[in-house]
């Protein structure tokens, strides 16, 4: 039986750590959890990537912490959702 994965997508330490507690809740025999910091794709991104949203959770600064508190419990993050998304999406034809 192939398992559903779960993308879990926080910013901020505290909403990484309510993340963690959901994927705690989850029977590990059905869902395969993953672990993103807040993204944001088109405009957003190229406003992200010029440090324009640091003051938000798009922001590296408050993001960071969190993303080190799920490294620390061994926890499989995707950042950005990437690896995870479906081949078409991937390559652009979805």
């Amino acid at each position: 039986m192939n398992k559903v994965r779960i993308l879990l997508t926080g910013g901020s330490f505290n909403q990484m750590t309510q993340m963690a507690q959901i994927a705690e809740a989850l029977p590990a025999e059905h869902f395969e959890t993953w672990f993103t910091r807040a993204y944001v794709d088109g405009p957003g991104n190229w406003c992200s990537r010029r440090g324009l949203l640091e003051w938000t959770v798009l922001g590296d600064r408050l993001s960071e912490r969190g993303l080190a508190f799920l490294r620390d419990r061994g926890a499989r993050i995707d950042d950005g959702g990437r690896a995870n998304r479906p081949e078409a999406e991937r390559r652009g034809t979805a």
